[in-house]
């Protein structure tokens, strides 16, 4: 399971995303997505990314939560977090 933490290893979203995604040039995730790599890396550290802006980061855990609920994650969800999950529930687009 691929934990949404503010950054998170390419290796981590390769390993843990669907099949297709191994295909998946690193590169192009930094020009084609929502993820950015994170600048501060030396020599050994994997590349990370992170989410564009904060409000990606909110929608997609809300919508992870939607699909697979988890009452702990929920409870601690920040409040932009609990609304994006609220407004997905309510709505049939999600």
């Amino acid at each position: 399971m691929l934990v949404l933490l503010p950054t998170v290893a390419i290796d981590d979203v390769l390993d843990e995303g669907p099949p297709w995604l191994g295909e998946v040039d690193p590169e192009a995730l930094a020009v084609q997505s929502v993820l950015l790599p994170v600048k501060k890396r030396s020599l050994g550290n994997r590349l990370r990314f992170r989410f564009a802006h904060q409000a990606f980061h909110e929608f997609f855990l809300a919508f992870s939560l939607r699909a697979k609920p988890d009452d702990e994650i929920e409870a601690a969800a920040p409040p932009e977090v609990v609304s994006w999950l609220r407004e997905m529930r309510s709505s049939d687009l999600f």
